[in-house]
């Protein structure tokens, strides 16, 4: 049950990595910011949506969101680090 979802983690973390270190190279880091700031709202909604659910449902929806909001941010600071050192 939990190869899947660390797959999905792990495809999430190198997406949203390779999307920081592009934004990052051609547009500056300040702008490379927004993949983590926008994962971390997209798992605020929807967590806030998973309110009215039934209580399984509810937690199911709030867990893959934790799933892939935790390893974005973690993947987009990555690219932010490695687009950082390939400057210097």
């Amino acid at each position: 049950m939990y190869g899947p979802l660390i797959g999905m983690a792990a495809l999430s973390a190198l997406v949203a990595a390779l999307l920081a270190w592009g934004v990052a190279r051609r547009y500056g880091r300040g702008r490379a910011l927004v993949v983590p700031v926008l994962a971390v709202v997209v798992s605020a909604v929807t967590i806030w949506r998973a309110t009215g659910l039934e209580p399984s449902d509810g937690m199911a929806k709030i867990a893959l969101a934790m799933a892939f909001a935790g390893p974005a941010v973690a993947g987009a600071l990555l690219g932010l680090a490695l687009a950082r050192v390939g400057r210097r």
